[in-house]
């Protein structure tokens, strides 16, 4: 299904979530594309886009930010191959300078998101019944982990953060 409105792959992040007041959420969302067709025919459809919007770099790529007063705050790049959309105000911005290396690999874990049975299992099926359940009891200990691999010019770049419970 998502292939017939040109889309390959899609991510995204929550930052808020204000249920009271949705202008006041942030999130963002990435889209490697087919076609851009269908992103361009959903922006179509924001009444005065054209009139509203004002052209923005967000790190290495052009785009438009539309801010409409009540309404709430919107950053998009769209080129024939990837949409990046931001709602609310300098949730792009943000995004870039968080990550100034482009990663060729990110991996992000919340150990919380599964049961220490769930992870417990996963490992025993990577590393044996002995080292799984010391890995599964070590992430235990973390409330979030995050890995990166980007190129830098001429350097490899890893960047490892945490955060233990």
């Amino acid at each position: 299904m998502a292939g017939q409105y040109g889309l390959r792959s899609v991510r995204g992040v929550l930052r808020t979530f204000d249920a009271n007041d949705e202008k006041n959420s942030k999130l963002a969302i990435a889209a490697d594309l087919s076609s851009a067709k269908s992103v361009n025919e959903l922006l179509d459809q924001i009444p005065l886009r054209t009139t509203l919007e004002r052209s923005h770099s967000f790190g290495a790529y052009r785009g438009h930010s539309i801010s409409v007063p009540g309404v709430g705050h919107l950053d998009y790049v769209v080129t024939d191959k990837l949409a990046i959309i931001g709602v609310g105000e300098g949730v792009l911005d943000k995004m870039n300078s968080d990550a100034p290396h482009t990663p060729l690999f990110a991996l992000d874990v919340n150990p919380a998101a599964m049961s220490h049975a769930s992870w417990q299992g996963l490992w025993t099926q990577v590393f044996g019944q002995t080292k799984g359940a010391a890995v599964a009891a070590a992430i235990d200990t973390w409330k979030d982990a995050h890995l990166a691999i980007a190129v830098d010019g001429d350097a490899l770049v890893v960047e490892a953060s945490g955060n233990r419970r």
